[in-house]
């Protein structure tokens, strides 16, 4: 690798520089700050957006599920647990538990079923939800629950 030879800045006189593109495109040149500057502002309104989008689908998240306990606890079976955890802006995972008894049954098809067409119906190319079911267990605790990243609990 060549060796390069650095003068002191202060040896090196700006008036002597000029640009070789024509004036208009020199309009169209920005400096490291101003490049960097603009950078930030995109990113603080790139997060402002996120944080919308987030809030709105989180939001819509909770309410689905809420639909999804009620329609199952009046119907076929008693949602003993119900935790959230957003995956990211627009994709969330609720983990249900459920009696043992209930989970090794057959009701689970129709619990499998109903959860499918919820899932299918609320999709968009902003929103997803995935519902998984385990059996309860007094062995779980909500600590390894929330380590998993199940931060909202139902209650």
């Amino acid at each position: 690798m060549g060796t390069v030879a650095v003068r002191n800045s202060s040896q090196i006189n700006p008036s002597k520089w000029k640009s070789s593109q024509p004036a208009k495109d020199r309009d169209l040149m920005f400096t490291a700050d101003e490049v960097m500057n603009a950078w930030h502002d995109g990113k603080n309104h790139d997060s402002k957006i996120m944080r919308a989008l987030f809030d709105a689908n989180l939001k819509n998240a909770f309410s689905i599920t809420e639909e999804l306990v009620s329609e199952l606890e009046n119907s076929i079976i008693k949602v003993i647990e119900t935790h959230l955890k957003p995956h990211s802006a627009t994709q969330f995972k609720v983990l249900m538990l459920v009696d043992k008894e209930v989970f090794y049954s057959i009701k689970m098809a129709e619990v499998y079923s109903i959860k499918n067409k919820i899932e299918d119906s609320s999709q968009n190319e902003l929103f997803s939800i995935c519902y998984s079911f385990y059996p309860y267990s007094k062995d779980i605790t909500h600590d390894k629950i929330q380590s998993d990243g199940y931060y909202f609990h139902y209650i």
